[in-house]
């Protein structure tokens, strides 16, 4: 699996296995540990947000945000996350945010250290960010377009600085980043609501979208690193996250899709992380993607080198129990999709 230059030192002998990035609990070093077990092949950094407001990933990337640009100080409110109305430095929730992430790197450093092969990190992407976060005198960042192209250009300065420390710590690994944009097809559809919840803010137009999410891309890009684009909506925006320049697409399969975005993102060498249901037991976890793969025409040995297989969303719902059992779930059934081909 090539996922962009700098990246393509590591490629997948059969297809890999990997998880969203939240998970239940409050032990990132325990997590860690099971990640390395569960899904050796592309393990990636645990989120946790029960451990409260900037453990989530909208107060995990505005840590990120706000170390190259102080205007992203934010605090949060009942609704959610609000720019900061009076910039005294970085907000005590912030400062607690960056605390946080410090101690999952140096968990991470700690385990994969000398780790060969693929590692992936998450970060909230440019359209929900702005869909999430509230000015400071209360409206949604993404009601002006001006300050969506200010998030993407923000975010995108703040990745290569991460990607950096990654790298620094995981000197051996290919990075892939993941943009979370769980927001984009609301965004697009004009579907968020305005500071009243009566109306509905204008959508950011397809052209507009694609430009932000470019810059991100690129960033990542000239880090060294892979991007993936990842909505675990239904009728996910393929075609934007594919146009925009993403090495990977990451959707829900057991979710309605575009059947014809998704052929051609595969006929395309774009990567596909495949959402499946990793609660099931019954051995049917595959079935989404060989219906897929079977609708499309396209033989599952043609595409297993750029395909992934993920749980549906993140698990910070779930038991530890269950989320550690629904790893082992999905690294099975990308042993098994490797295996019949």
């Amino acid at each position: 699996m090539d996922l962009g230059e700098g990246v393509d030192v590591v490629t997948l002998r059969a297809s890999g296995a990997t998880g969203i990035g939240s998970l239940p609990g409050e032990d990132v070093r325990e997590w860690c540990r099971i990640v390395a077990g569960e899904l050796p092949v592309v393990p990636h950094l645990p989120e946790l947000p029960q451990r409260g407001p900037g453990a989530e990933m909208i107060g995990r990337t505005l840590a990120l945000a706000v170390q190259v640009d102080a205007g992203f100080a934010a605090e949060t409110t009942v609704s959610g996350w609000r720019i900061a109305p009076r910039l005294s430095g970085t907000t005590a929730v912030l400062r607690r945010a960056a605390s946080w992430l410090r101690e999952d790197l140096d968990a991470a450093e700690e385990t994969w250290s000398t780790h060969n092969g693929w590692f992936k990190i998450q970060v909230a992407g440019p359209l929900t960010l702005a869909a999430a976060v509230e000015s400071s005198v209360g409206e949604r960042l993404v009601a002006d377009t001006g300050a969506v192209r200010e998030v993407g250009g923000v975010l995108a300065e703040a990745l290569v600085a991460h990607v950096r420390e990654v790298r620094s710590r995981l000197p051996r690994v290919g990075l892939i980043v993941q943009v979370d944009e769980p927001a984009a097809g609301l965004v697009l559809a004009g579907e968020i609501p305005n500071q009243s919840g009566w109306s509905r803010l204008p959508p950011v137009s397809i052209p507009e979208a694609r430009a932000v999410l470019g810059e991100v891309i690129d960033a990542i890009g000239s880090s060294g690193a892979g991007s993936v684009f990842h909505c675990c909506g239904s009728q996910a925006p393929v075609e934007l996250f594919s146009r925009a320049g993403a090495a990977a697409v990451g959707v829900d399969l057991t979710l309605p899709q575009s059947d014809e975005d998704l052929g051609v993102l595969l006929e395309s060498g774009i990567g596909l992380f495949a959402g499946l249901d990793s609660a099931r037991e019954d051995g049917s976890m595959l079935s989404p993607l060989r219906e897929l793969l079977g609708r499309l025409g396209i033989e599952p040995a043609a595409v297993v080198d750029r395909v992934v297989l993920t749980p549906r969303c993140g698990l910070a719902g779930v038991g530890m129990d269950e989320a550690r059992q629904q790893y082992a779930r999905v690294a099975s059934a990308a042993d098994e999709f490797g295996r019949k081909l």
